[in-house]
């Protein structure tokens, strides 16, 4: 019996994708393992090969988990730049540039831009309010976690 993993990673393109498993909750030191578990599945069945240009980083991770992904991603690519939700237009994500291999075309800081078409439409922004002490962050707690249970949810950052 394979046990499921705490923490996801999936590459499409140039784009790889991570994210914490909300169906197998796990300490730190735990999500570390299986996120280099994960990244070492990807290596070794010939998905994740390295090579000229960048890689983006996309998707909520901790820092213990961007630590040990930089280390493993950074002698096999040209750059890696970590997506920064707050940044760039509307339309666009905006990735920062965090590690560069010998490259003249990418710099550490360089903020790239991607067109990027939402794959749920205009995303719904729900605001809570009422008088306090009447179940407003236990209601949010309950709505965030349905939403992670949606295969493909997007992934609250609020």
């Amino acid at each position: 019996m394979t046990r499921e993993s705490s923490y996801q990673l999936r590459l499409e393109g140039d784009t790889l994708w991570v994210g914490f498993n909300a169906r197998r909750p796990a300490q730190g030191h735990q999500i570390v393992l299986d996120a280099m578990q994960e990244l070492d599945l990807l290596i070794e069945s010939g998905q994740l090969l390295g090579g000229q240009g960048v890689l983006k980083i996309d998707g909520p991770q901790s820092i213990s988990v961007a630590y040990a992904l930089a280390h493993r991603l950074a002698h096999r690519y040209e750059a890696i730049a970590i997506l920064d939700p707050k940044l760039g237009r509307p339309g666009f994500k905006a990735y920062i540039v965090t590690i560069v291999n010998g490259s003249t075309q990418y710099t550490v800081g360089q903020v790239l831009e991607f067109p990027h078409q939402l794959p749920y439409g205009n995303l719904l922004k729900v605001v809570l309010c009422g008088p306090p002490r009447v179940g407003k962050s236990c209601f949010r707690e309950a709505l965030k976690q349905a939403i992670h249970q949606q295969a493909d949810a997007p992934y609250p950052y609020s």
